[in-house]
């Protein structure tokens, strides 16, 4: 039986190391009770190389029908439940419990089906950051390379640590080097040598953690 919701009194102490008012944090609850309300579907999702020009692009794909929410996960536990008896919906603070580490929400009104296979197939090619993996070998070759630089960053390409040198307006490498191996854990140096190369090696992804619906469904996925 689905269990009427209730307006709660709950202590907003020690809920995000952010700086904020108790007003902005009631208000923030009070919005995530509207979405809980609003949407018949909850998913907890991870995700992979993520950029805010992404997440942006993202949300205005999905913004007919859907909503993301990143970040303030204590207020979120908050607002949703810590357990059965604080719960704002039956059965949410099992999604709830799902908030640990790097996810968000999405809030949809999407078929379940059709939301889950755009997920399961999603992905958008980028540029590798420190600590990502090499996922191949890539050798900058001995030569003119005025296709890949420009004169002016040749000092930035020294400081790199890529062996060039400028003649007649044009970078020259000097002898061929090896930028990665698959494999490699890439180092901030290297992770910029690939982008100036226009190599993406890493992929921003979302994975669907759990789901919660209406009527107090809660399925992990």
């Amino acid at each position: 039986m689905t269990r009427t919701k209730r307006r709660r009194v709950v202590s907003l102490t020690q809920t995000d190391k952010k700086v904020a008012s108790r007003e902005e944090k009631t208000q923030r609850m009070r919005q995530l009770e509207k979405d809980v309300d609003s949407y018949k579907d909850i998913y907890v999702f991870r995700y992979d190389n993520s950029r805010n020009e992404l997440f942006k692009q993202l949300r205005a794909q999905l913004q007919d029908t859907s909503k993301i929410v990143i970040g303030g996960n204590k207020i979120i536990s908050l607002t949703f439940g810590r357990d059965k008896a604080t719960e704002y919906a039956e059965n949410l603070h099992l999604l709830a419990d799902k908030l640990k580490g790097q996810v968000g929400l999405l809030f949809t009104n999407e078929p379940a089906g059709e939301f889950r296979e755009f997920f399961r197939t999603f992905g958008v090619p980028d540029f590798a950051r420190s600590g990502n993996i090499a996922t191949e070998r890539v050798v900058l070759p001995k030569g003119p390379q005025a296709e890949l630089f420009q004169p002016s960053q040749q000092a930035t390409l020294t400081k790199l640590g890529l062996p060039v040198e400028l003649k007649k307006g044009v970078i020259i490498v000097t002898s061929d080097f090896v930028v990665c191996n698959e494999g490699d854990v890439l180092t901030p140096e290297r992770a910029k040598i690939l982008e100036f190369m226009g190599i993406k090696m890493a992929e921003f992804r979302i994975h669907l953690l759990a789901c919660w619906s209406r009527g107090g469904a809660f399925e992990e996925l």
